[in-house]
């Protein structure tokens, strides 16, 4: 039996639940598995399988928060099949009709699928390519990992070890871009804002105007920096993975087809409305989305 976790966000819950009708799944309260007794520290959880319903044989659920970093670190424990939703590649948010993505065994598509109609990227979204324009650029921005993304996936160094790889290779300005807003840690079901809202004089489109790369840990906005011309250096968690370049490759930075990879991604998140569709997870098993060892 599958079963689909909710966490108590209406907007998440609503496509898990609808994701779960389309494959029979049977659909439970996070917070009945995870309960405040665990600490906020104890990552990984010290929960056993025993926590799960009986007969379960794969996990679906929204994000990592409330609740759900833990049923990401048991599902990769015990060896169970995850199907983990998020956040769009494109066209992002919760307005209809409602896109968001849909990974096996991974936290984003970091692989070109193969055989892809590129017909439902040129229909569906409507994103335009700039030509590279990096060369002449200044910048390397790096994009940390969220303060979530960095409890959940031990990264605290990060940022560190990037600089001081990238210091080996160049002497390129480096500017560091944290997420914006407020920083969330409780790994529970009732996320808490811990640090005041990251605040940036330039908006994000001002400092990728003077990009000559961007080195990103897992967000899309690798995405929006290949479209507009600039390369990435990425890890295996950002869907831009497949058009990385190796820090080594800093001063000598290629131009990457893009196209690919988009019409691709654009097969690896759904609307609401696909995500109710038997179709959807026949796809999705027939696919290799995730490159590399299971996260």
């Amino acid at each position: 039996m599958i079963y689909a976790f909710l966490t108590g966000k209406s907007e998440q819950d609503k496509f898990v639940k609808s994701f779960a009708a389309g494959i029979g799944a049977k659909t439970v309260h996070t917070r009945h598995i995870i309960t405040k007794r665990l600490a906020h520290n104890d990552l990984p959880a010290k929960v056993t399988k025993r926590n799960f319903p009986s007969g379960i044989t794969a996990i679906v659920f929204c994000g990592i928060l409330r609740g759900n970093a833990h049923l990401f670190n048991m599902a990769k424990k015990h060896g169970i099949d995850y199907y983990y939703l998020d956040h769009a590649y494109f066209n992002s948010g919760y307005r209809t009709p409602y896109w968001m993505r849909i990974t096996k065994n991974g936290f984003a598509q970091n692989s070109i699928t193969t055989n892809e109609d590129p017909v439902r990227f040129k229909n569906n979204f409507n994103l335009q390519f700039e030509d590279y324009n990096f060369k002449d650029k200044k910048n390397i921005v790096i994009f940390p990992p969220s303060h979530v993304v960095t409890k959940v996936f031990d990264k605290y160094s990060w940022e560190q070890d990037i600089i001081a790889r990238l210091r080996k290779f160049t002497d390129k300005p480096i500017v560091v871009r944290n997420k914006p807003g407020n920083s969330i840690c409780d790994l529970l079901y009732n996320p808490i804002k811990v640090k005041p809202k990251q605040v940036y004089a330039e908006t994000l489109e001002e400092v990728l105007s003077d990009a000559y790369c961007v080195v990103a840990y897992n967000t899309t906005v690798a995405l929006d920096a290949l479209r507009m011309g600039i390369p990435v250096i990425c890890d295996r968690f950002c869907p831009a993975f497949p058009l990385s370049h190796s820090i080594s490759e800093i001063e000598n930075l290629k131009e990457k087809e893009r196209l690919p990879l988009f019409e691709s991604l654009a097969h690896g998140q759904f609307t609401l409305a696909e995500a109710r569709s038997p179709e959807t997870f026949k796809y999705i098993n027939s696919v290799k989305q995730w490159k590399g060892e299971t996260p």
